[in-house]
């Protein structure tokens, strides 16, 4: 059950991450005390490390990283990386789309092959996704596939 869940969250977080290619979202990247990855769109509280992650999809321009707590954990082009920057461009754009590549695969296969997949409901209680949702989440992970994996 535990690894369903996590599965789903991964799934659940790649298409959110992919499903808006015109727009660029912040996302903050960080461990909780208990050594679980929080993906957030505020930073979390002041001391903590955290990675940002900008994503915008419809220029191969390397993000950048903001924040006084992020304990290093910038872009290339952040650290000092810029002497190729449309070199490093290519190379980020493609690094993109190979990992949104392998998880929109995963997400095919969880989608394709657990019948029943719980969703974050009303009030932090759960429920199951529809046949409408699970054919839309289908579709959307498809269009993906081929934008990110060439086939």
């Amino acid at each position: 059950m535990k690894h369903g869940i996590i599965l789903f969250t991964g799934l659940i977080l790649a298409w959110t991450m992919t499903a808006n290619a015109d727009d660029k979202k912040t996302t903050y990247k960080w461990h909780d005390s208990n050594g679980v990855i929080q993906y957030t769109q505020t930073p979390p509280a002041d001391g903590i490390s955290y990675q940002v992650i900008s994503i915008k999809t419809n220029a191969p321009q390397p993000s950048s990283s903001s924040g006084g707590g992020n304990s290093g954990q910038n872009s290339a082009v952040d650290s000092g990386e810029a002497g190729q920057p449309e070199k490093l461009a290519v190379k980020t754009e493609a690094e993109r789309k190979k990992k949104n590549c392998e998880i929109s695969r995963q997400n095919l296969a969880t989608l394709t092959n657990i019948a029943r997949i719980r969703v974050p409901g009303e009030n932090g209680s759960t429920r199951l996704l529809t046949d409408e949702e699970r054919a839309a989440k289908l579709k959307d992970t498809e269009e993906q596939i081929k934008e990110n994996c060439g086939s």
